[in-house]
């Protein structure tokens, strides 16, 4: 099999499940915005979102080393050498974990009443709770996509969105549990759940390994890796979830609840780029591994001509009708949120610019860069967070975000092109941006006919939409030849 029906393997199995996870999570959120109090809403996503943020301190570099390390160590028939980084990896991680949970016990009084302001203190023994959950969780999935088990990986996160959001509809039915600490105790069980689901496939990949060596140079390789790849773990965790930590803190749980409403909306429209680095970081450390770097190139350009393509469309439609998304979906209680949602759709594309170029920058041995790019990134996040926020609340969390991803990926563009040349995707990116322009006239000068009808935005949007496929087609950008190239390709991948 080539690496680009490989690929295209895992790429179908990773966008399917992802696409179908990011559903499941949605409707979840959807259903919790319209039944759960706005205050019990923001606590739910405040919980949920501490416990991705502390997963800094647990993570420890060892989930990019495990993506990295074990398509290595597995194309060089060294599965002893695999089976140790696992060993190593899981307990560390665990134990860091453990020591993590019962700080935070410890100080439950002041969690409870200065950060998540509420007197009840089982909601911070669920976050504790949470954080030795997700580590296990995290550790398993990246065994998986380490194994390029990109199904299996993809599968096990929509496992547990669906375990969450089935889990809530029977709390619902009984009537007696739609509070803030109940389903934030939902939450933690849905991802024991899923832990449950993947062991068995986990076990069966373990018994294929030979005894685990954890050898000196073995560390060695894996802790100075983790060193650079923590620092950039941390950062971009701090990208990603700080926003939420500090709103928490620093404004009101109404804040929490729109911003919890509007982030996850457009970082849904990053799925396929998500898919697409989670494939290439295990496929490119093979091809770098085997001495095969001609590969490289085409195959980040195929990626991101393509995430660009595909969800530009996407990002434009909810920057033209954000008020419609906000009501159709979550309420009119979130409308208010409009203008942070299209604020945030900008950085929803510079983001999935991005995440190609971070991936095969850590494949390609380069942490460093990735290292440095999401630190700066991170600080400037922080420092524009600290004074927007009090400003402007969760829409200066907005402006935050969009101006942190437009960094982040202006320097992975620099930091790249000494490996891969770039000039022929600013060609297409000028291109594509100029149709973009002409969608949004367009979808402008339409919407103002019922921008508050379901078949009217339909019409609009699906009218811009063949309007852009057909200019993308005529400028050369995608062509049928290519199409059906990969279509022949991810039919032989099968």
């Amino acid at each position: 099999m080539t690496y680009l029906e490989k690929g295209l393997r895992n790429l179908g199995s990773s966008f399917t499940i992802g696409f179908l996870a990011v559903v499941a999570g949605y409707l979840t959120r959807m259903f919790l915005a319209r039944t759960l109090a706005i205050e019990d809403f923001g606590l739910v996503y405040a919980a949920i979102t501490t416990v991705a943020f502390l997963t800094i301190f647990t993570n420890l570099g060892f989930g990019s080393a495990q993506a990295k390390y074990i398509p290595h160590y597995h194309s060089r028939n060294e599965s002893e050498k695999v089976a140790g980084l696992i060993n190593f990896s899981f307990y560390t991680r665990l134990a860091f974990s453990i020591i993590i949970a019962c700080a935070i016990t410890a100080f439950s009084g002041w969690f409870g009443e200065k950060y998540f302001k509420s007197a009840d203190p089982a909601i911070v023994y669920i976050t504790a709770l949470g954080i030795v959950l997700i580590t296990v969780f995290n550790t398993l999935s990246r065994v998986f996509q380490g194994f390029q088990k990109i199904f299996l990986m993809s599968f096990m996160e929509f496992f547990q969105k669906t375990l969450f959001l089935l889990l809530i509809l029977l709390a619902f039915l009984n009537g007696r549990f739609m509070q803030g600490k109940y389903i934030t105790g939902i939450y933690a069980l849905s991802i024991l759940g899923a832990i449950l689901f993947a062991l068995p496939f986990f076990s069966r990949l373990r018994k294929s390994l030979k005894r685990a060596v954890i050898n000196k140079e073995l560390v060695k390789c894996v802790l100075i890796f983790c060193a650079s790849a923590v620092m950039a773990q941390t950062g971009f965790m701090i990208v990603e979830n700080l926003n939420t930590v500090m709103l928490t803190y620093l404004g009101t749980l109404k804040d929490v609840a729109i911003f919890n409403v509007v982030l996850p909306s457009t970082m849904a429209l990053i799925f396929l780029g998500k898919s697409l680095s989670s494939v290439l970081l295990p496929l490119i450390s093979e091809m770098w591994a085997k001495g095969e770097k001609e590969s490289i190139k085409p195959a980040v350009q195929l990626v991101n001509k393509y995430v660009l393509f595909i969800t530009l469309p996407v990002i434009l439609a909810v920057i033209v009708f954000p008020e419609f998304f906000l009501k159709f979906f979550f309420g009119s209680s979130f409308v208010e949120g409009s203008n942070a949602l299209r604020v945030l759709c900008f950085g929803a594309f510079f983001l999935n610019l991005s995440l190609a170029y971070q991936a095969t920058l850590s494949a390609v041995d380069k942490i460093k860069y990735v290292t440095s790019s999401i630190i700066i990134a991170a600080v400037v996040n922080i420092l524009l967070n600290l004074v927007f926020i009090p400003l402007w609340g969760y829409n200066g969390a907005s402006i935050a975000t969009t101006i942190t991803f437009f960094i982040l990926l202006s320097q992975n563009i620099y930091n790249l092109r000494e490996f891969i040349s770039l000039k022929k995707e600013f060609a297409q990116l000028i291109k594509l941006f100029g149709i973009g322009v002409l969608f949004l006239a367009v979808a402008f000068a339409l919407r103002g006919i019922r921008a508050d009808n379901l078949i009217t935005v339909a019409a609009v949007l699906v009218s811009c939409s063949l309007v852009y496929t057909a200019f993308c087609f005529a400028t050369g950008i995608v062509s049928i030849k290519e199409f059906r190239f990969l279509i022949n390709k991810a039919r032989g991948a099968r």
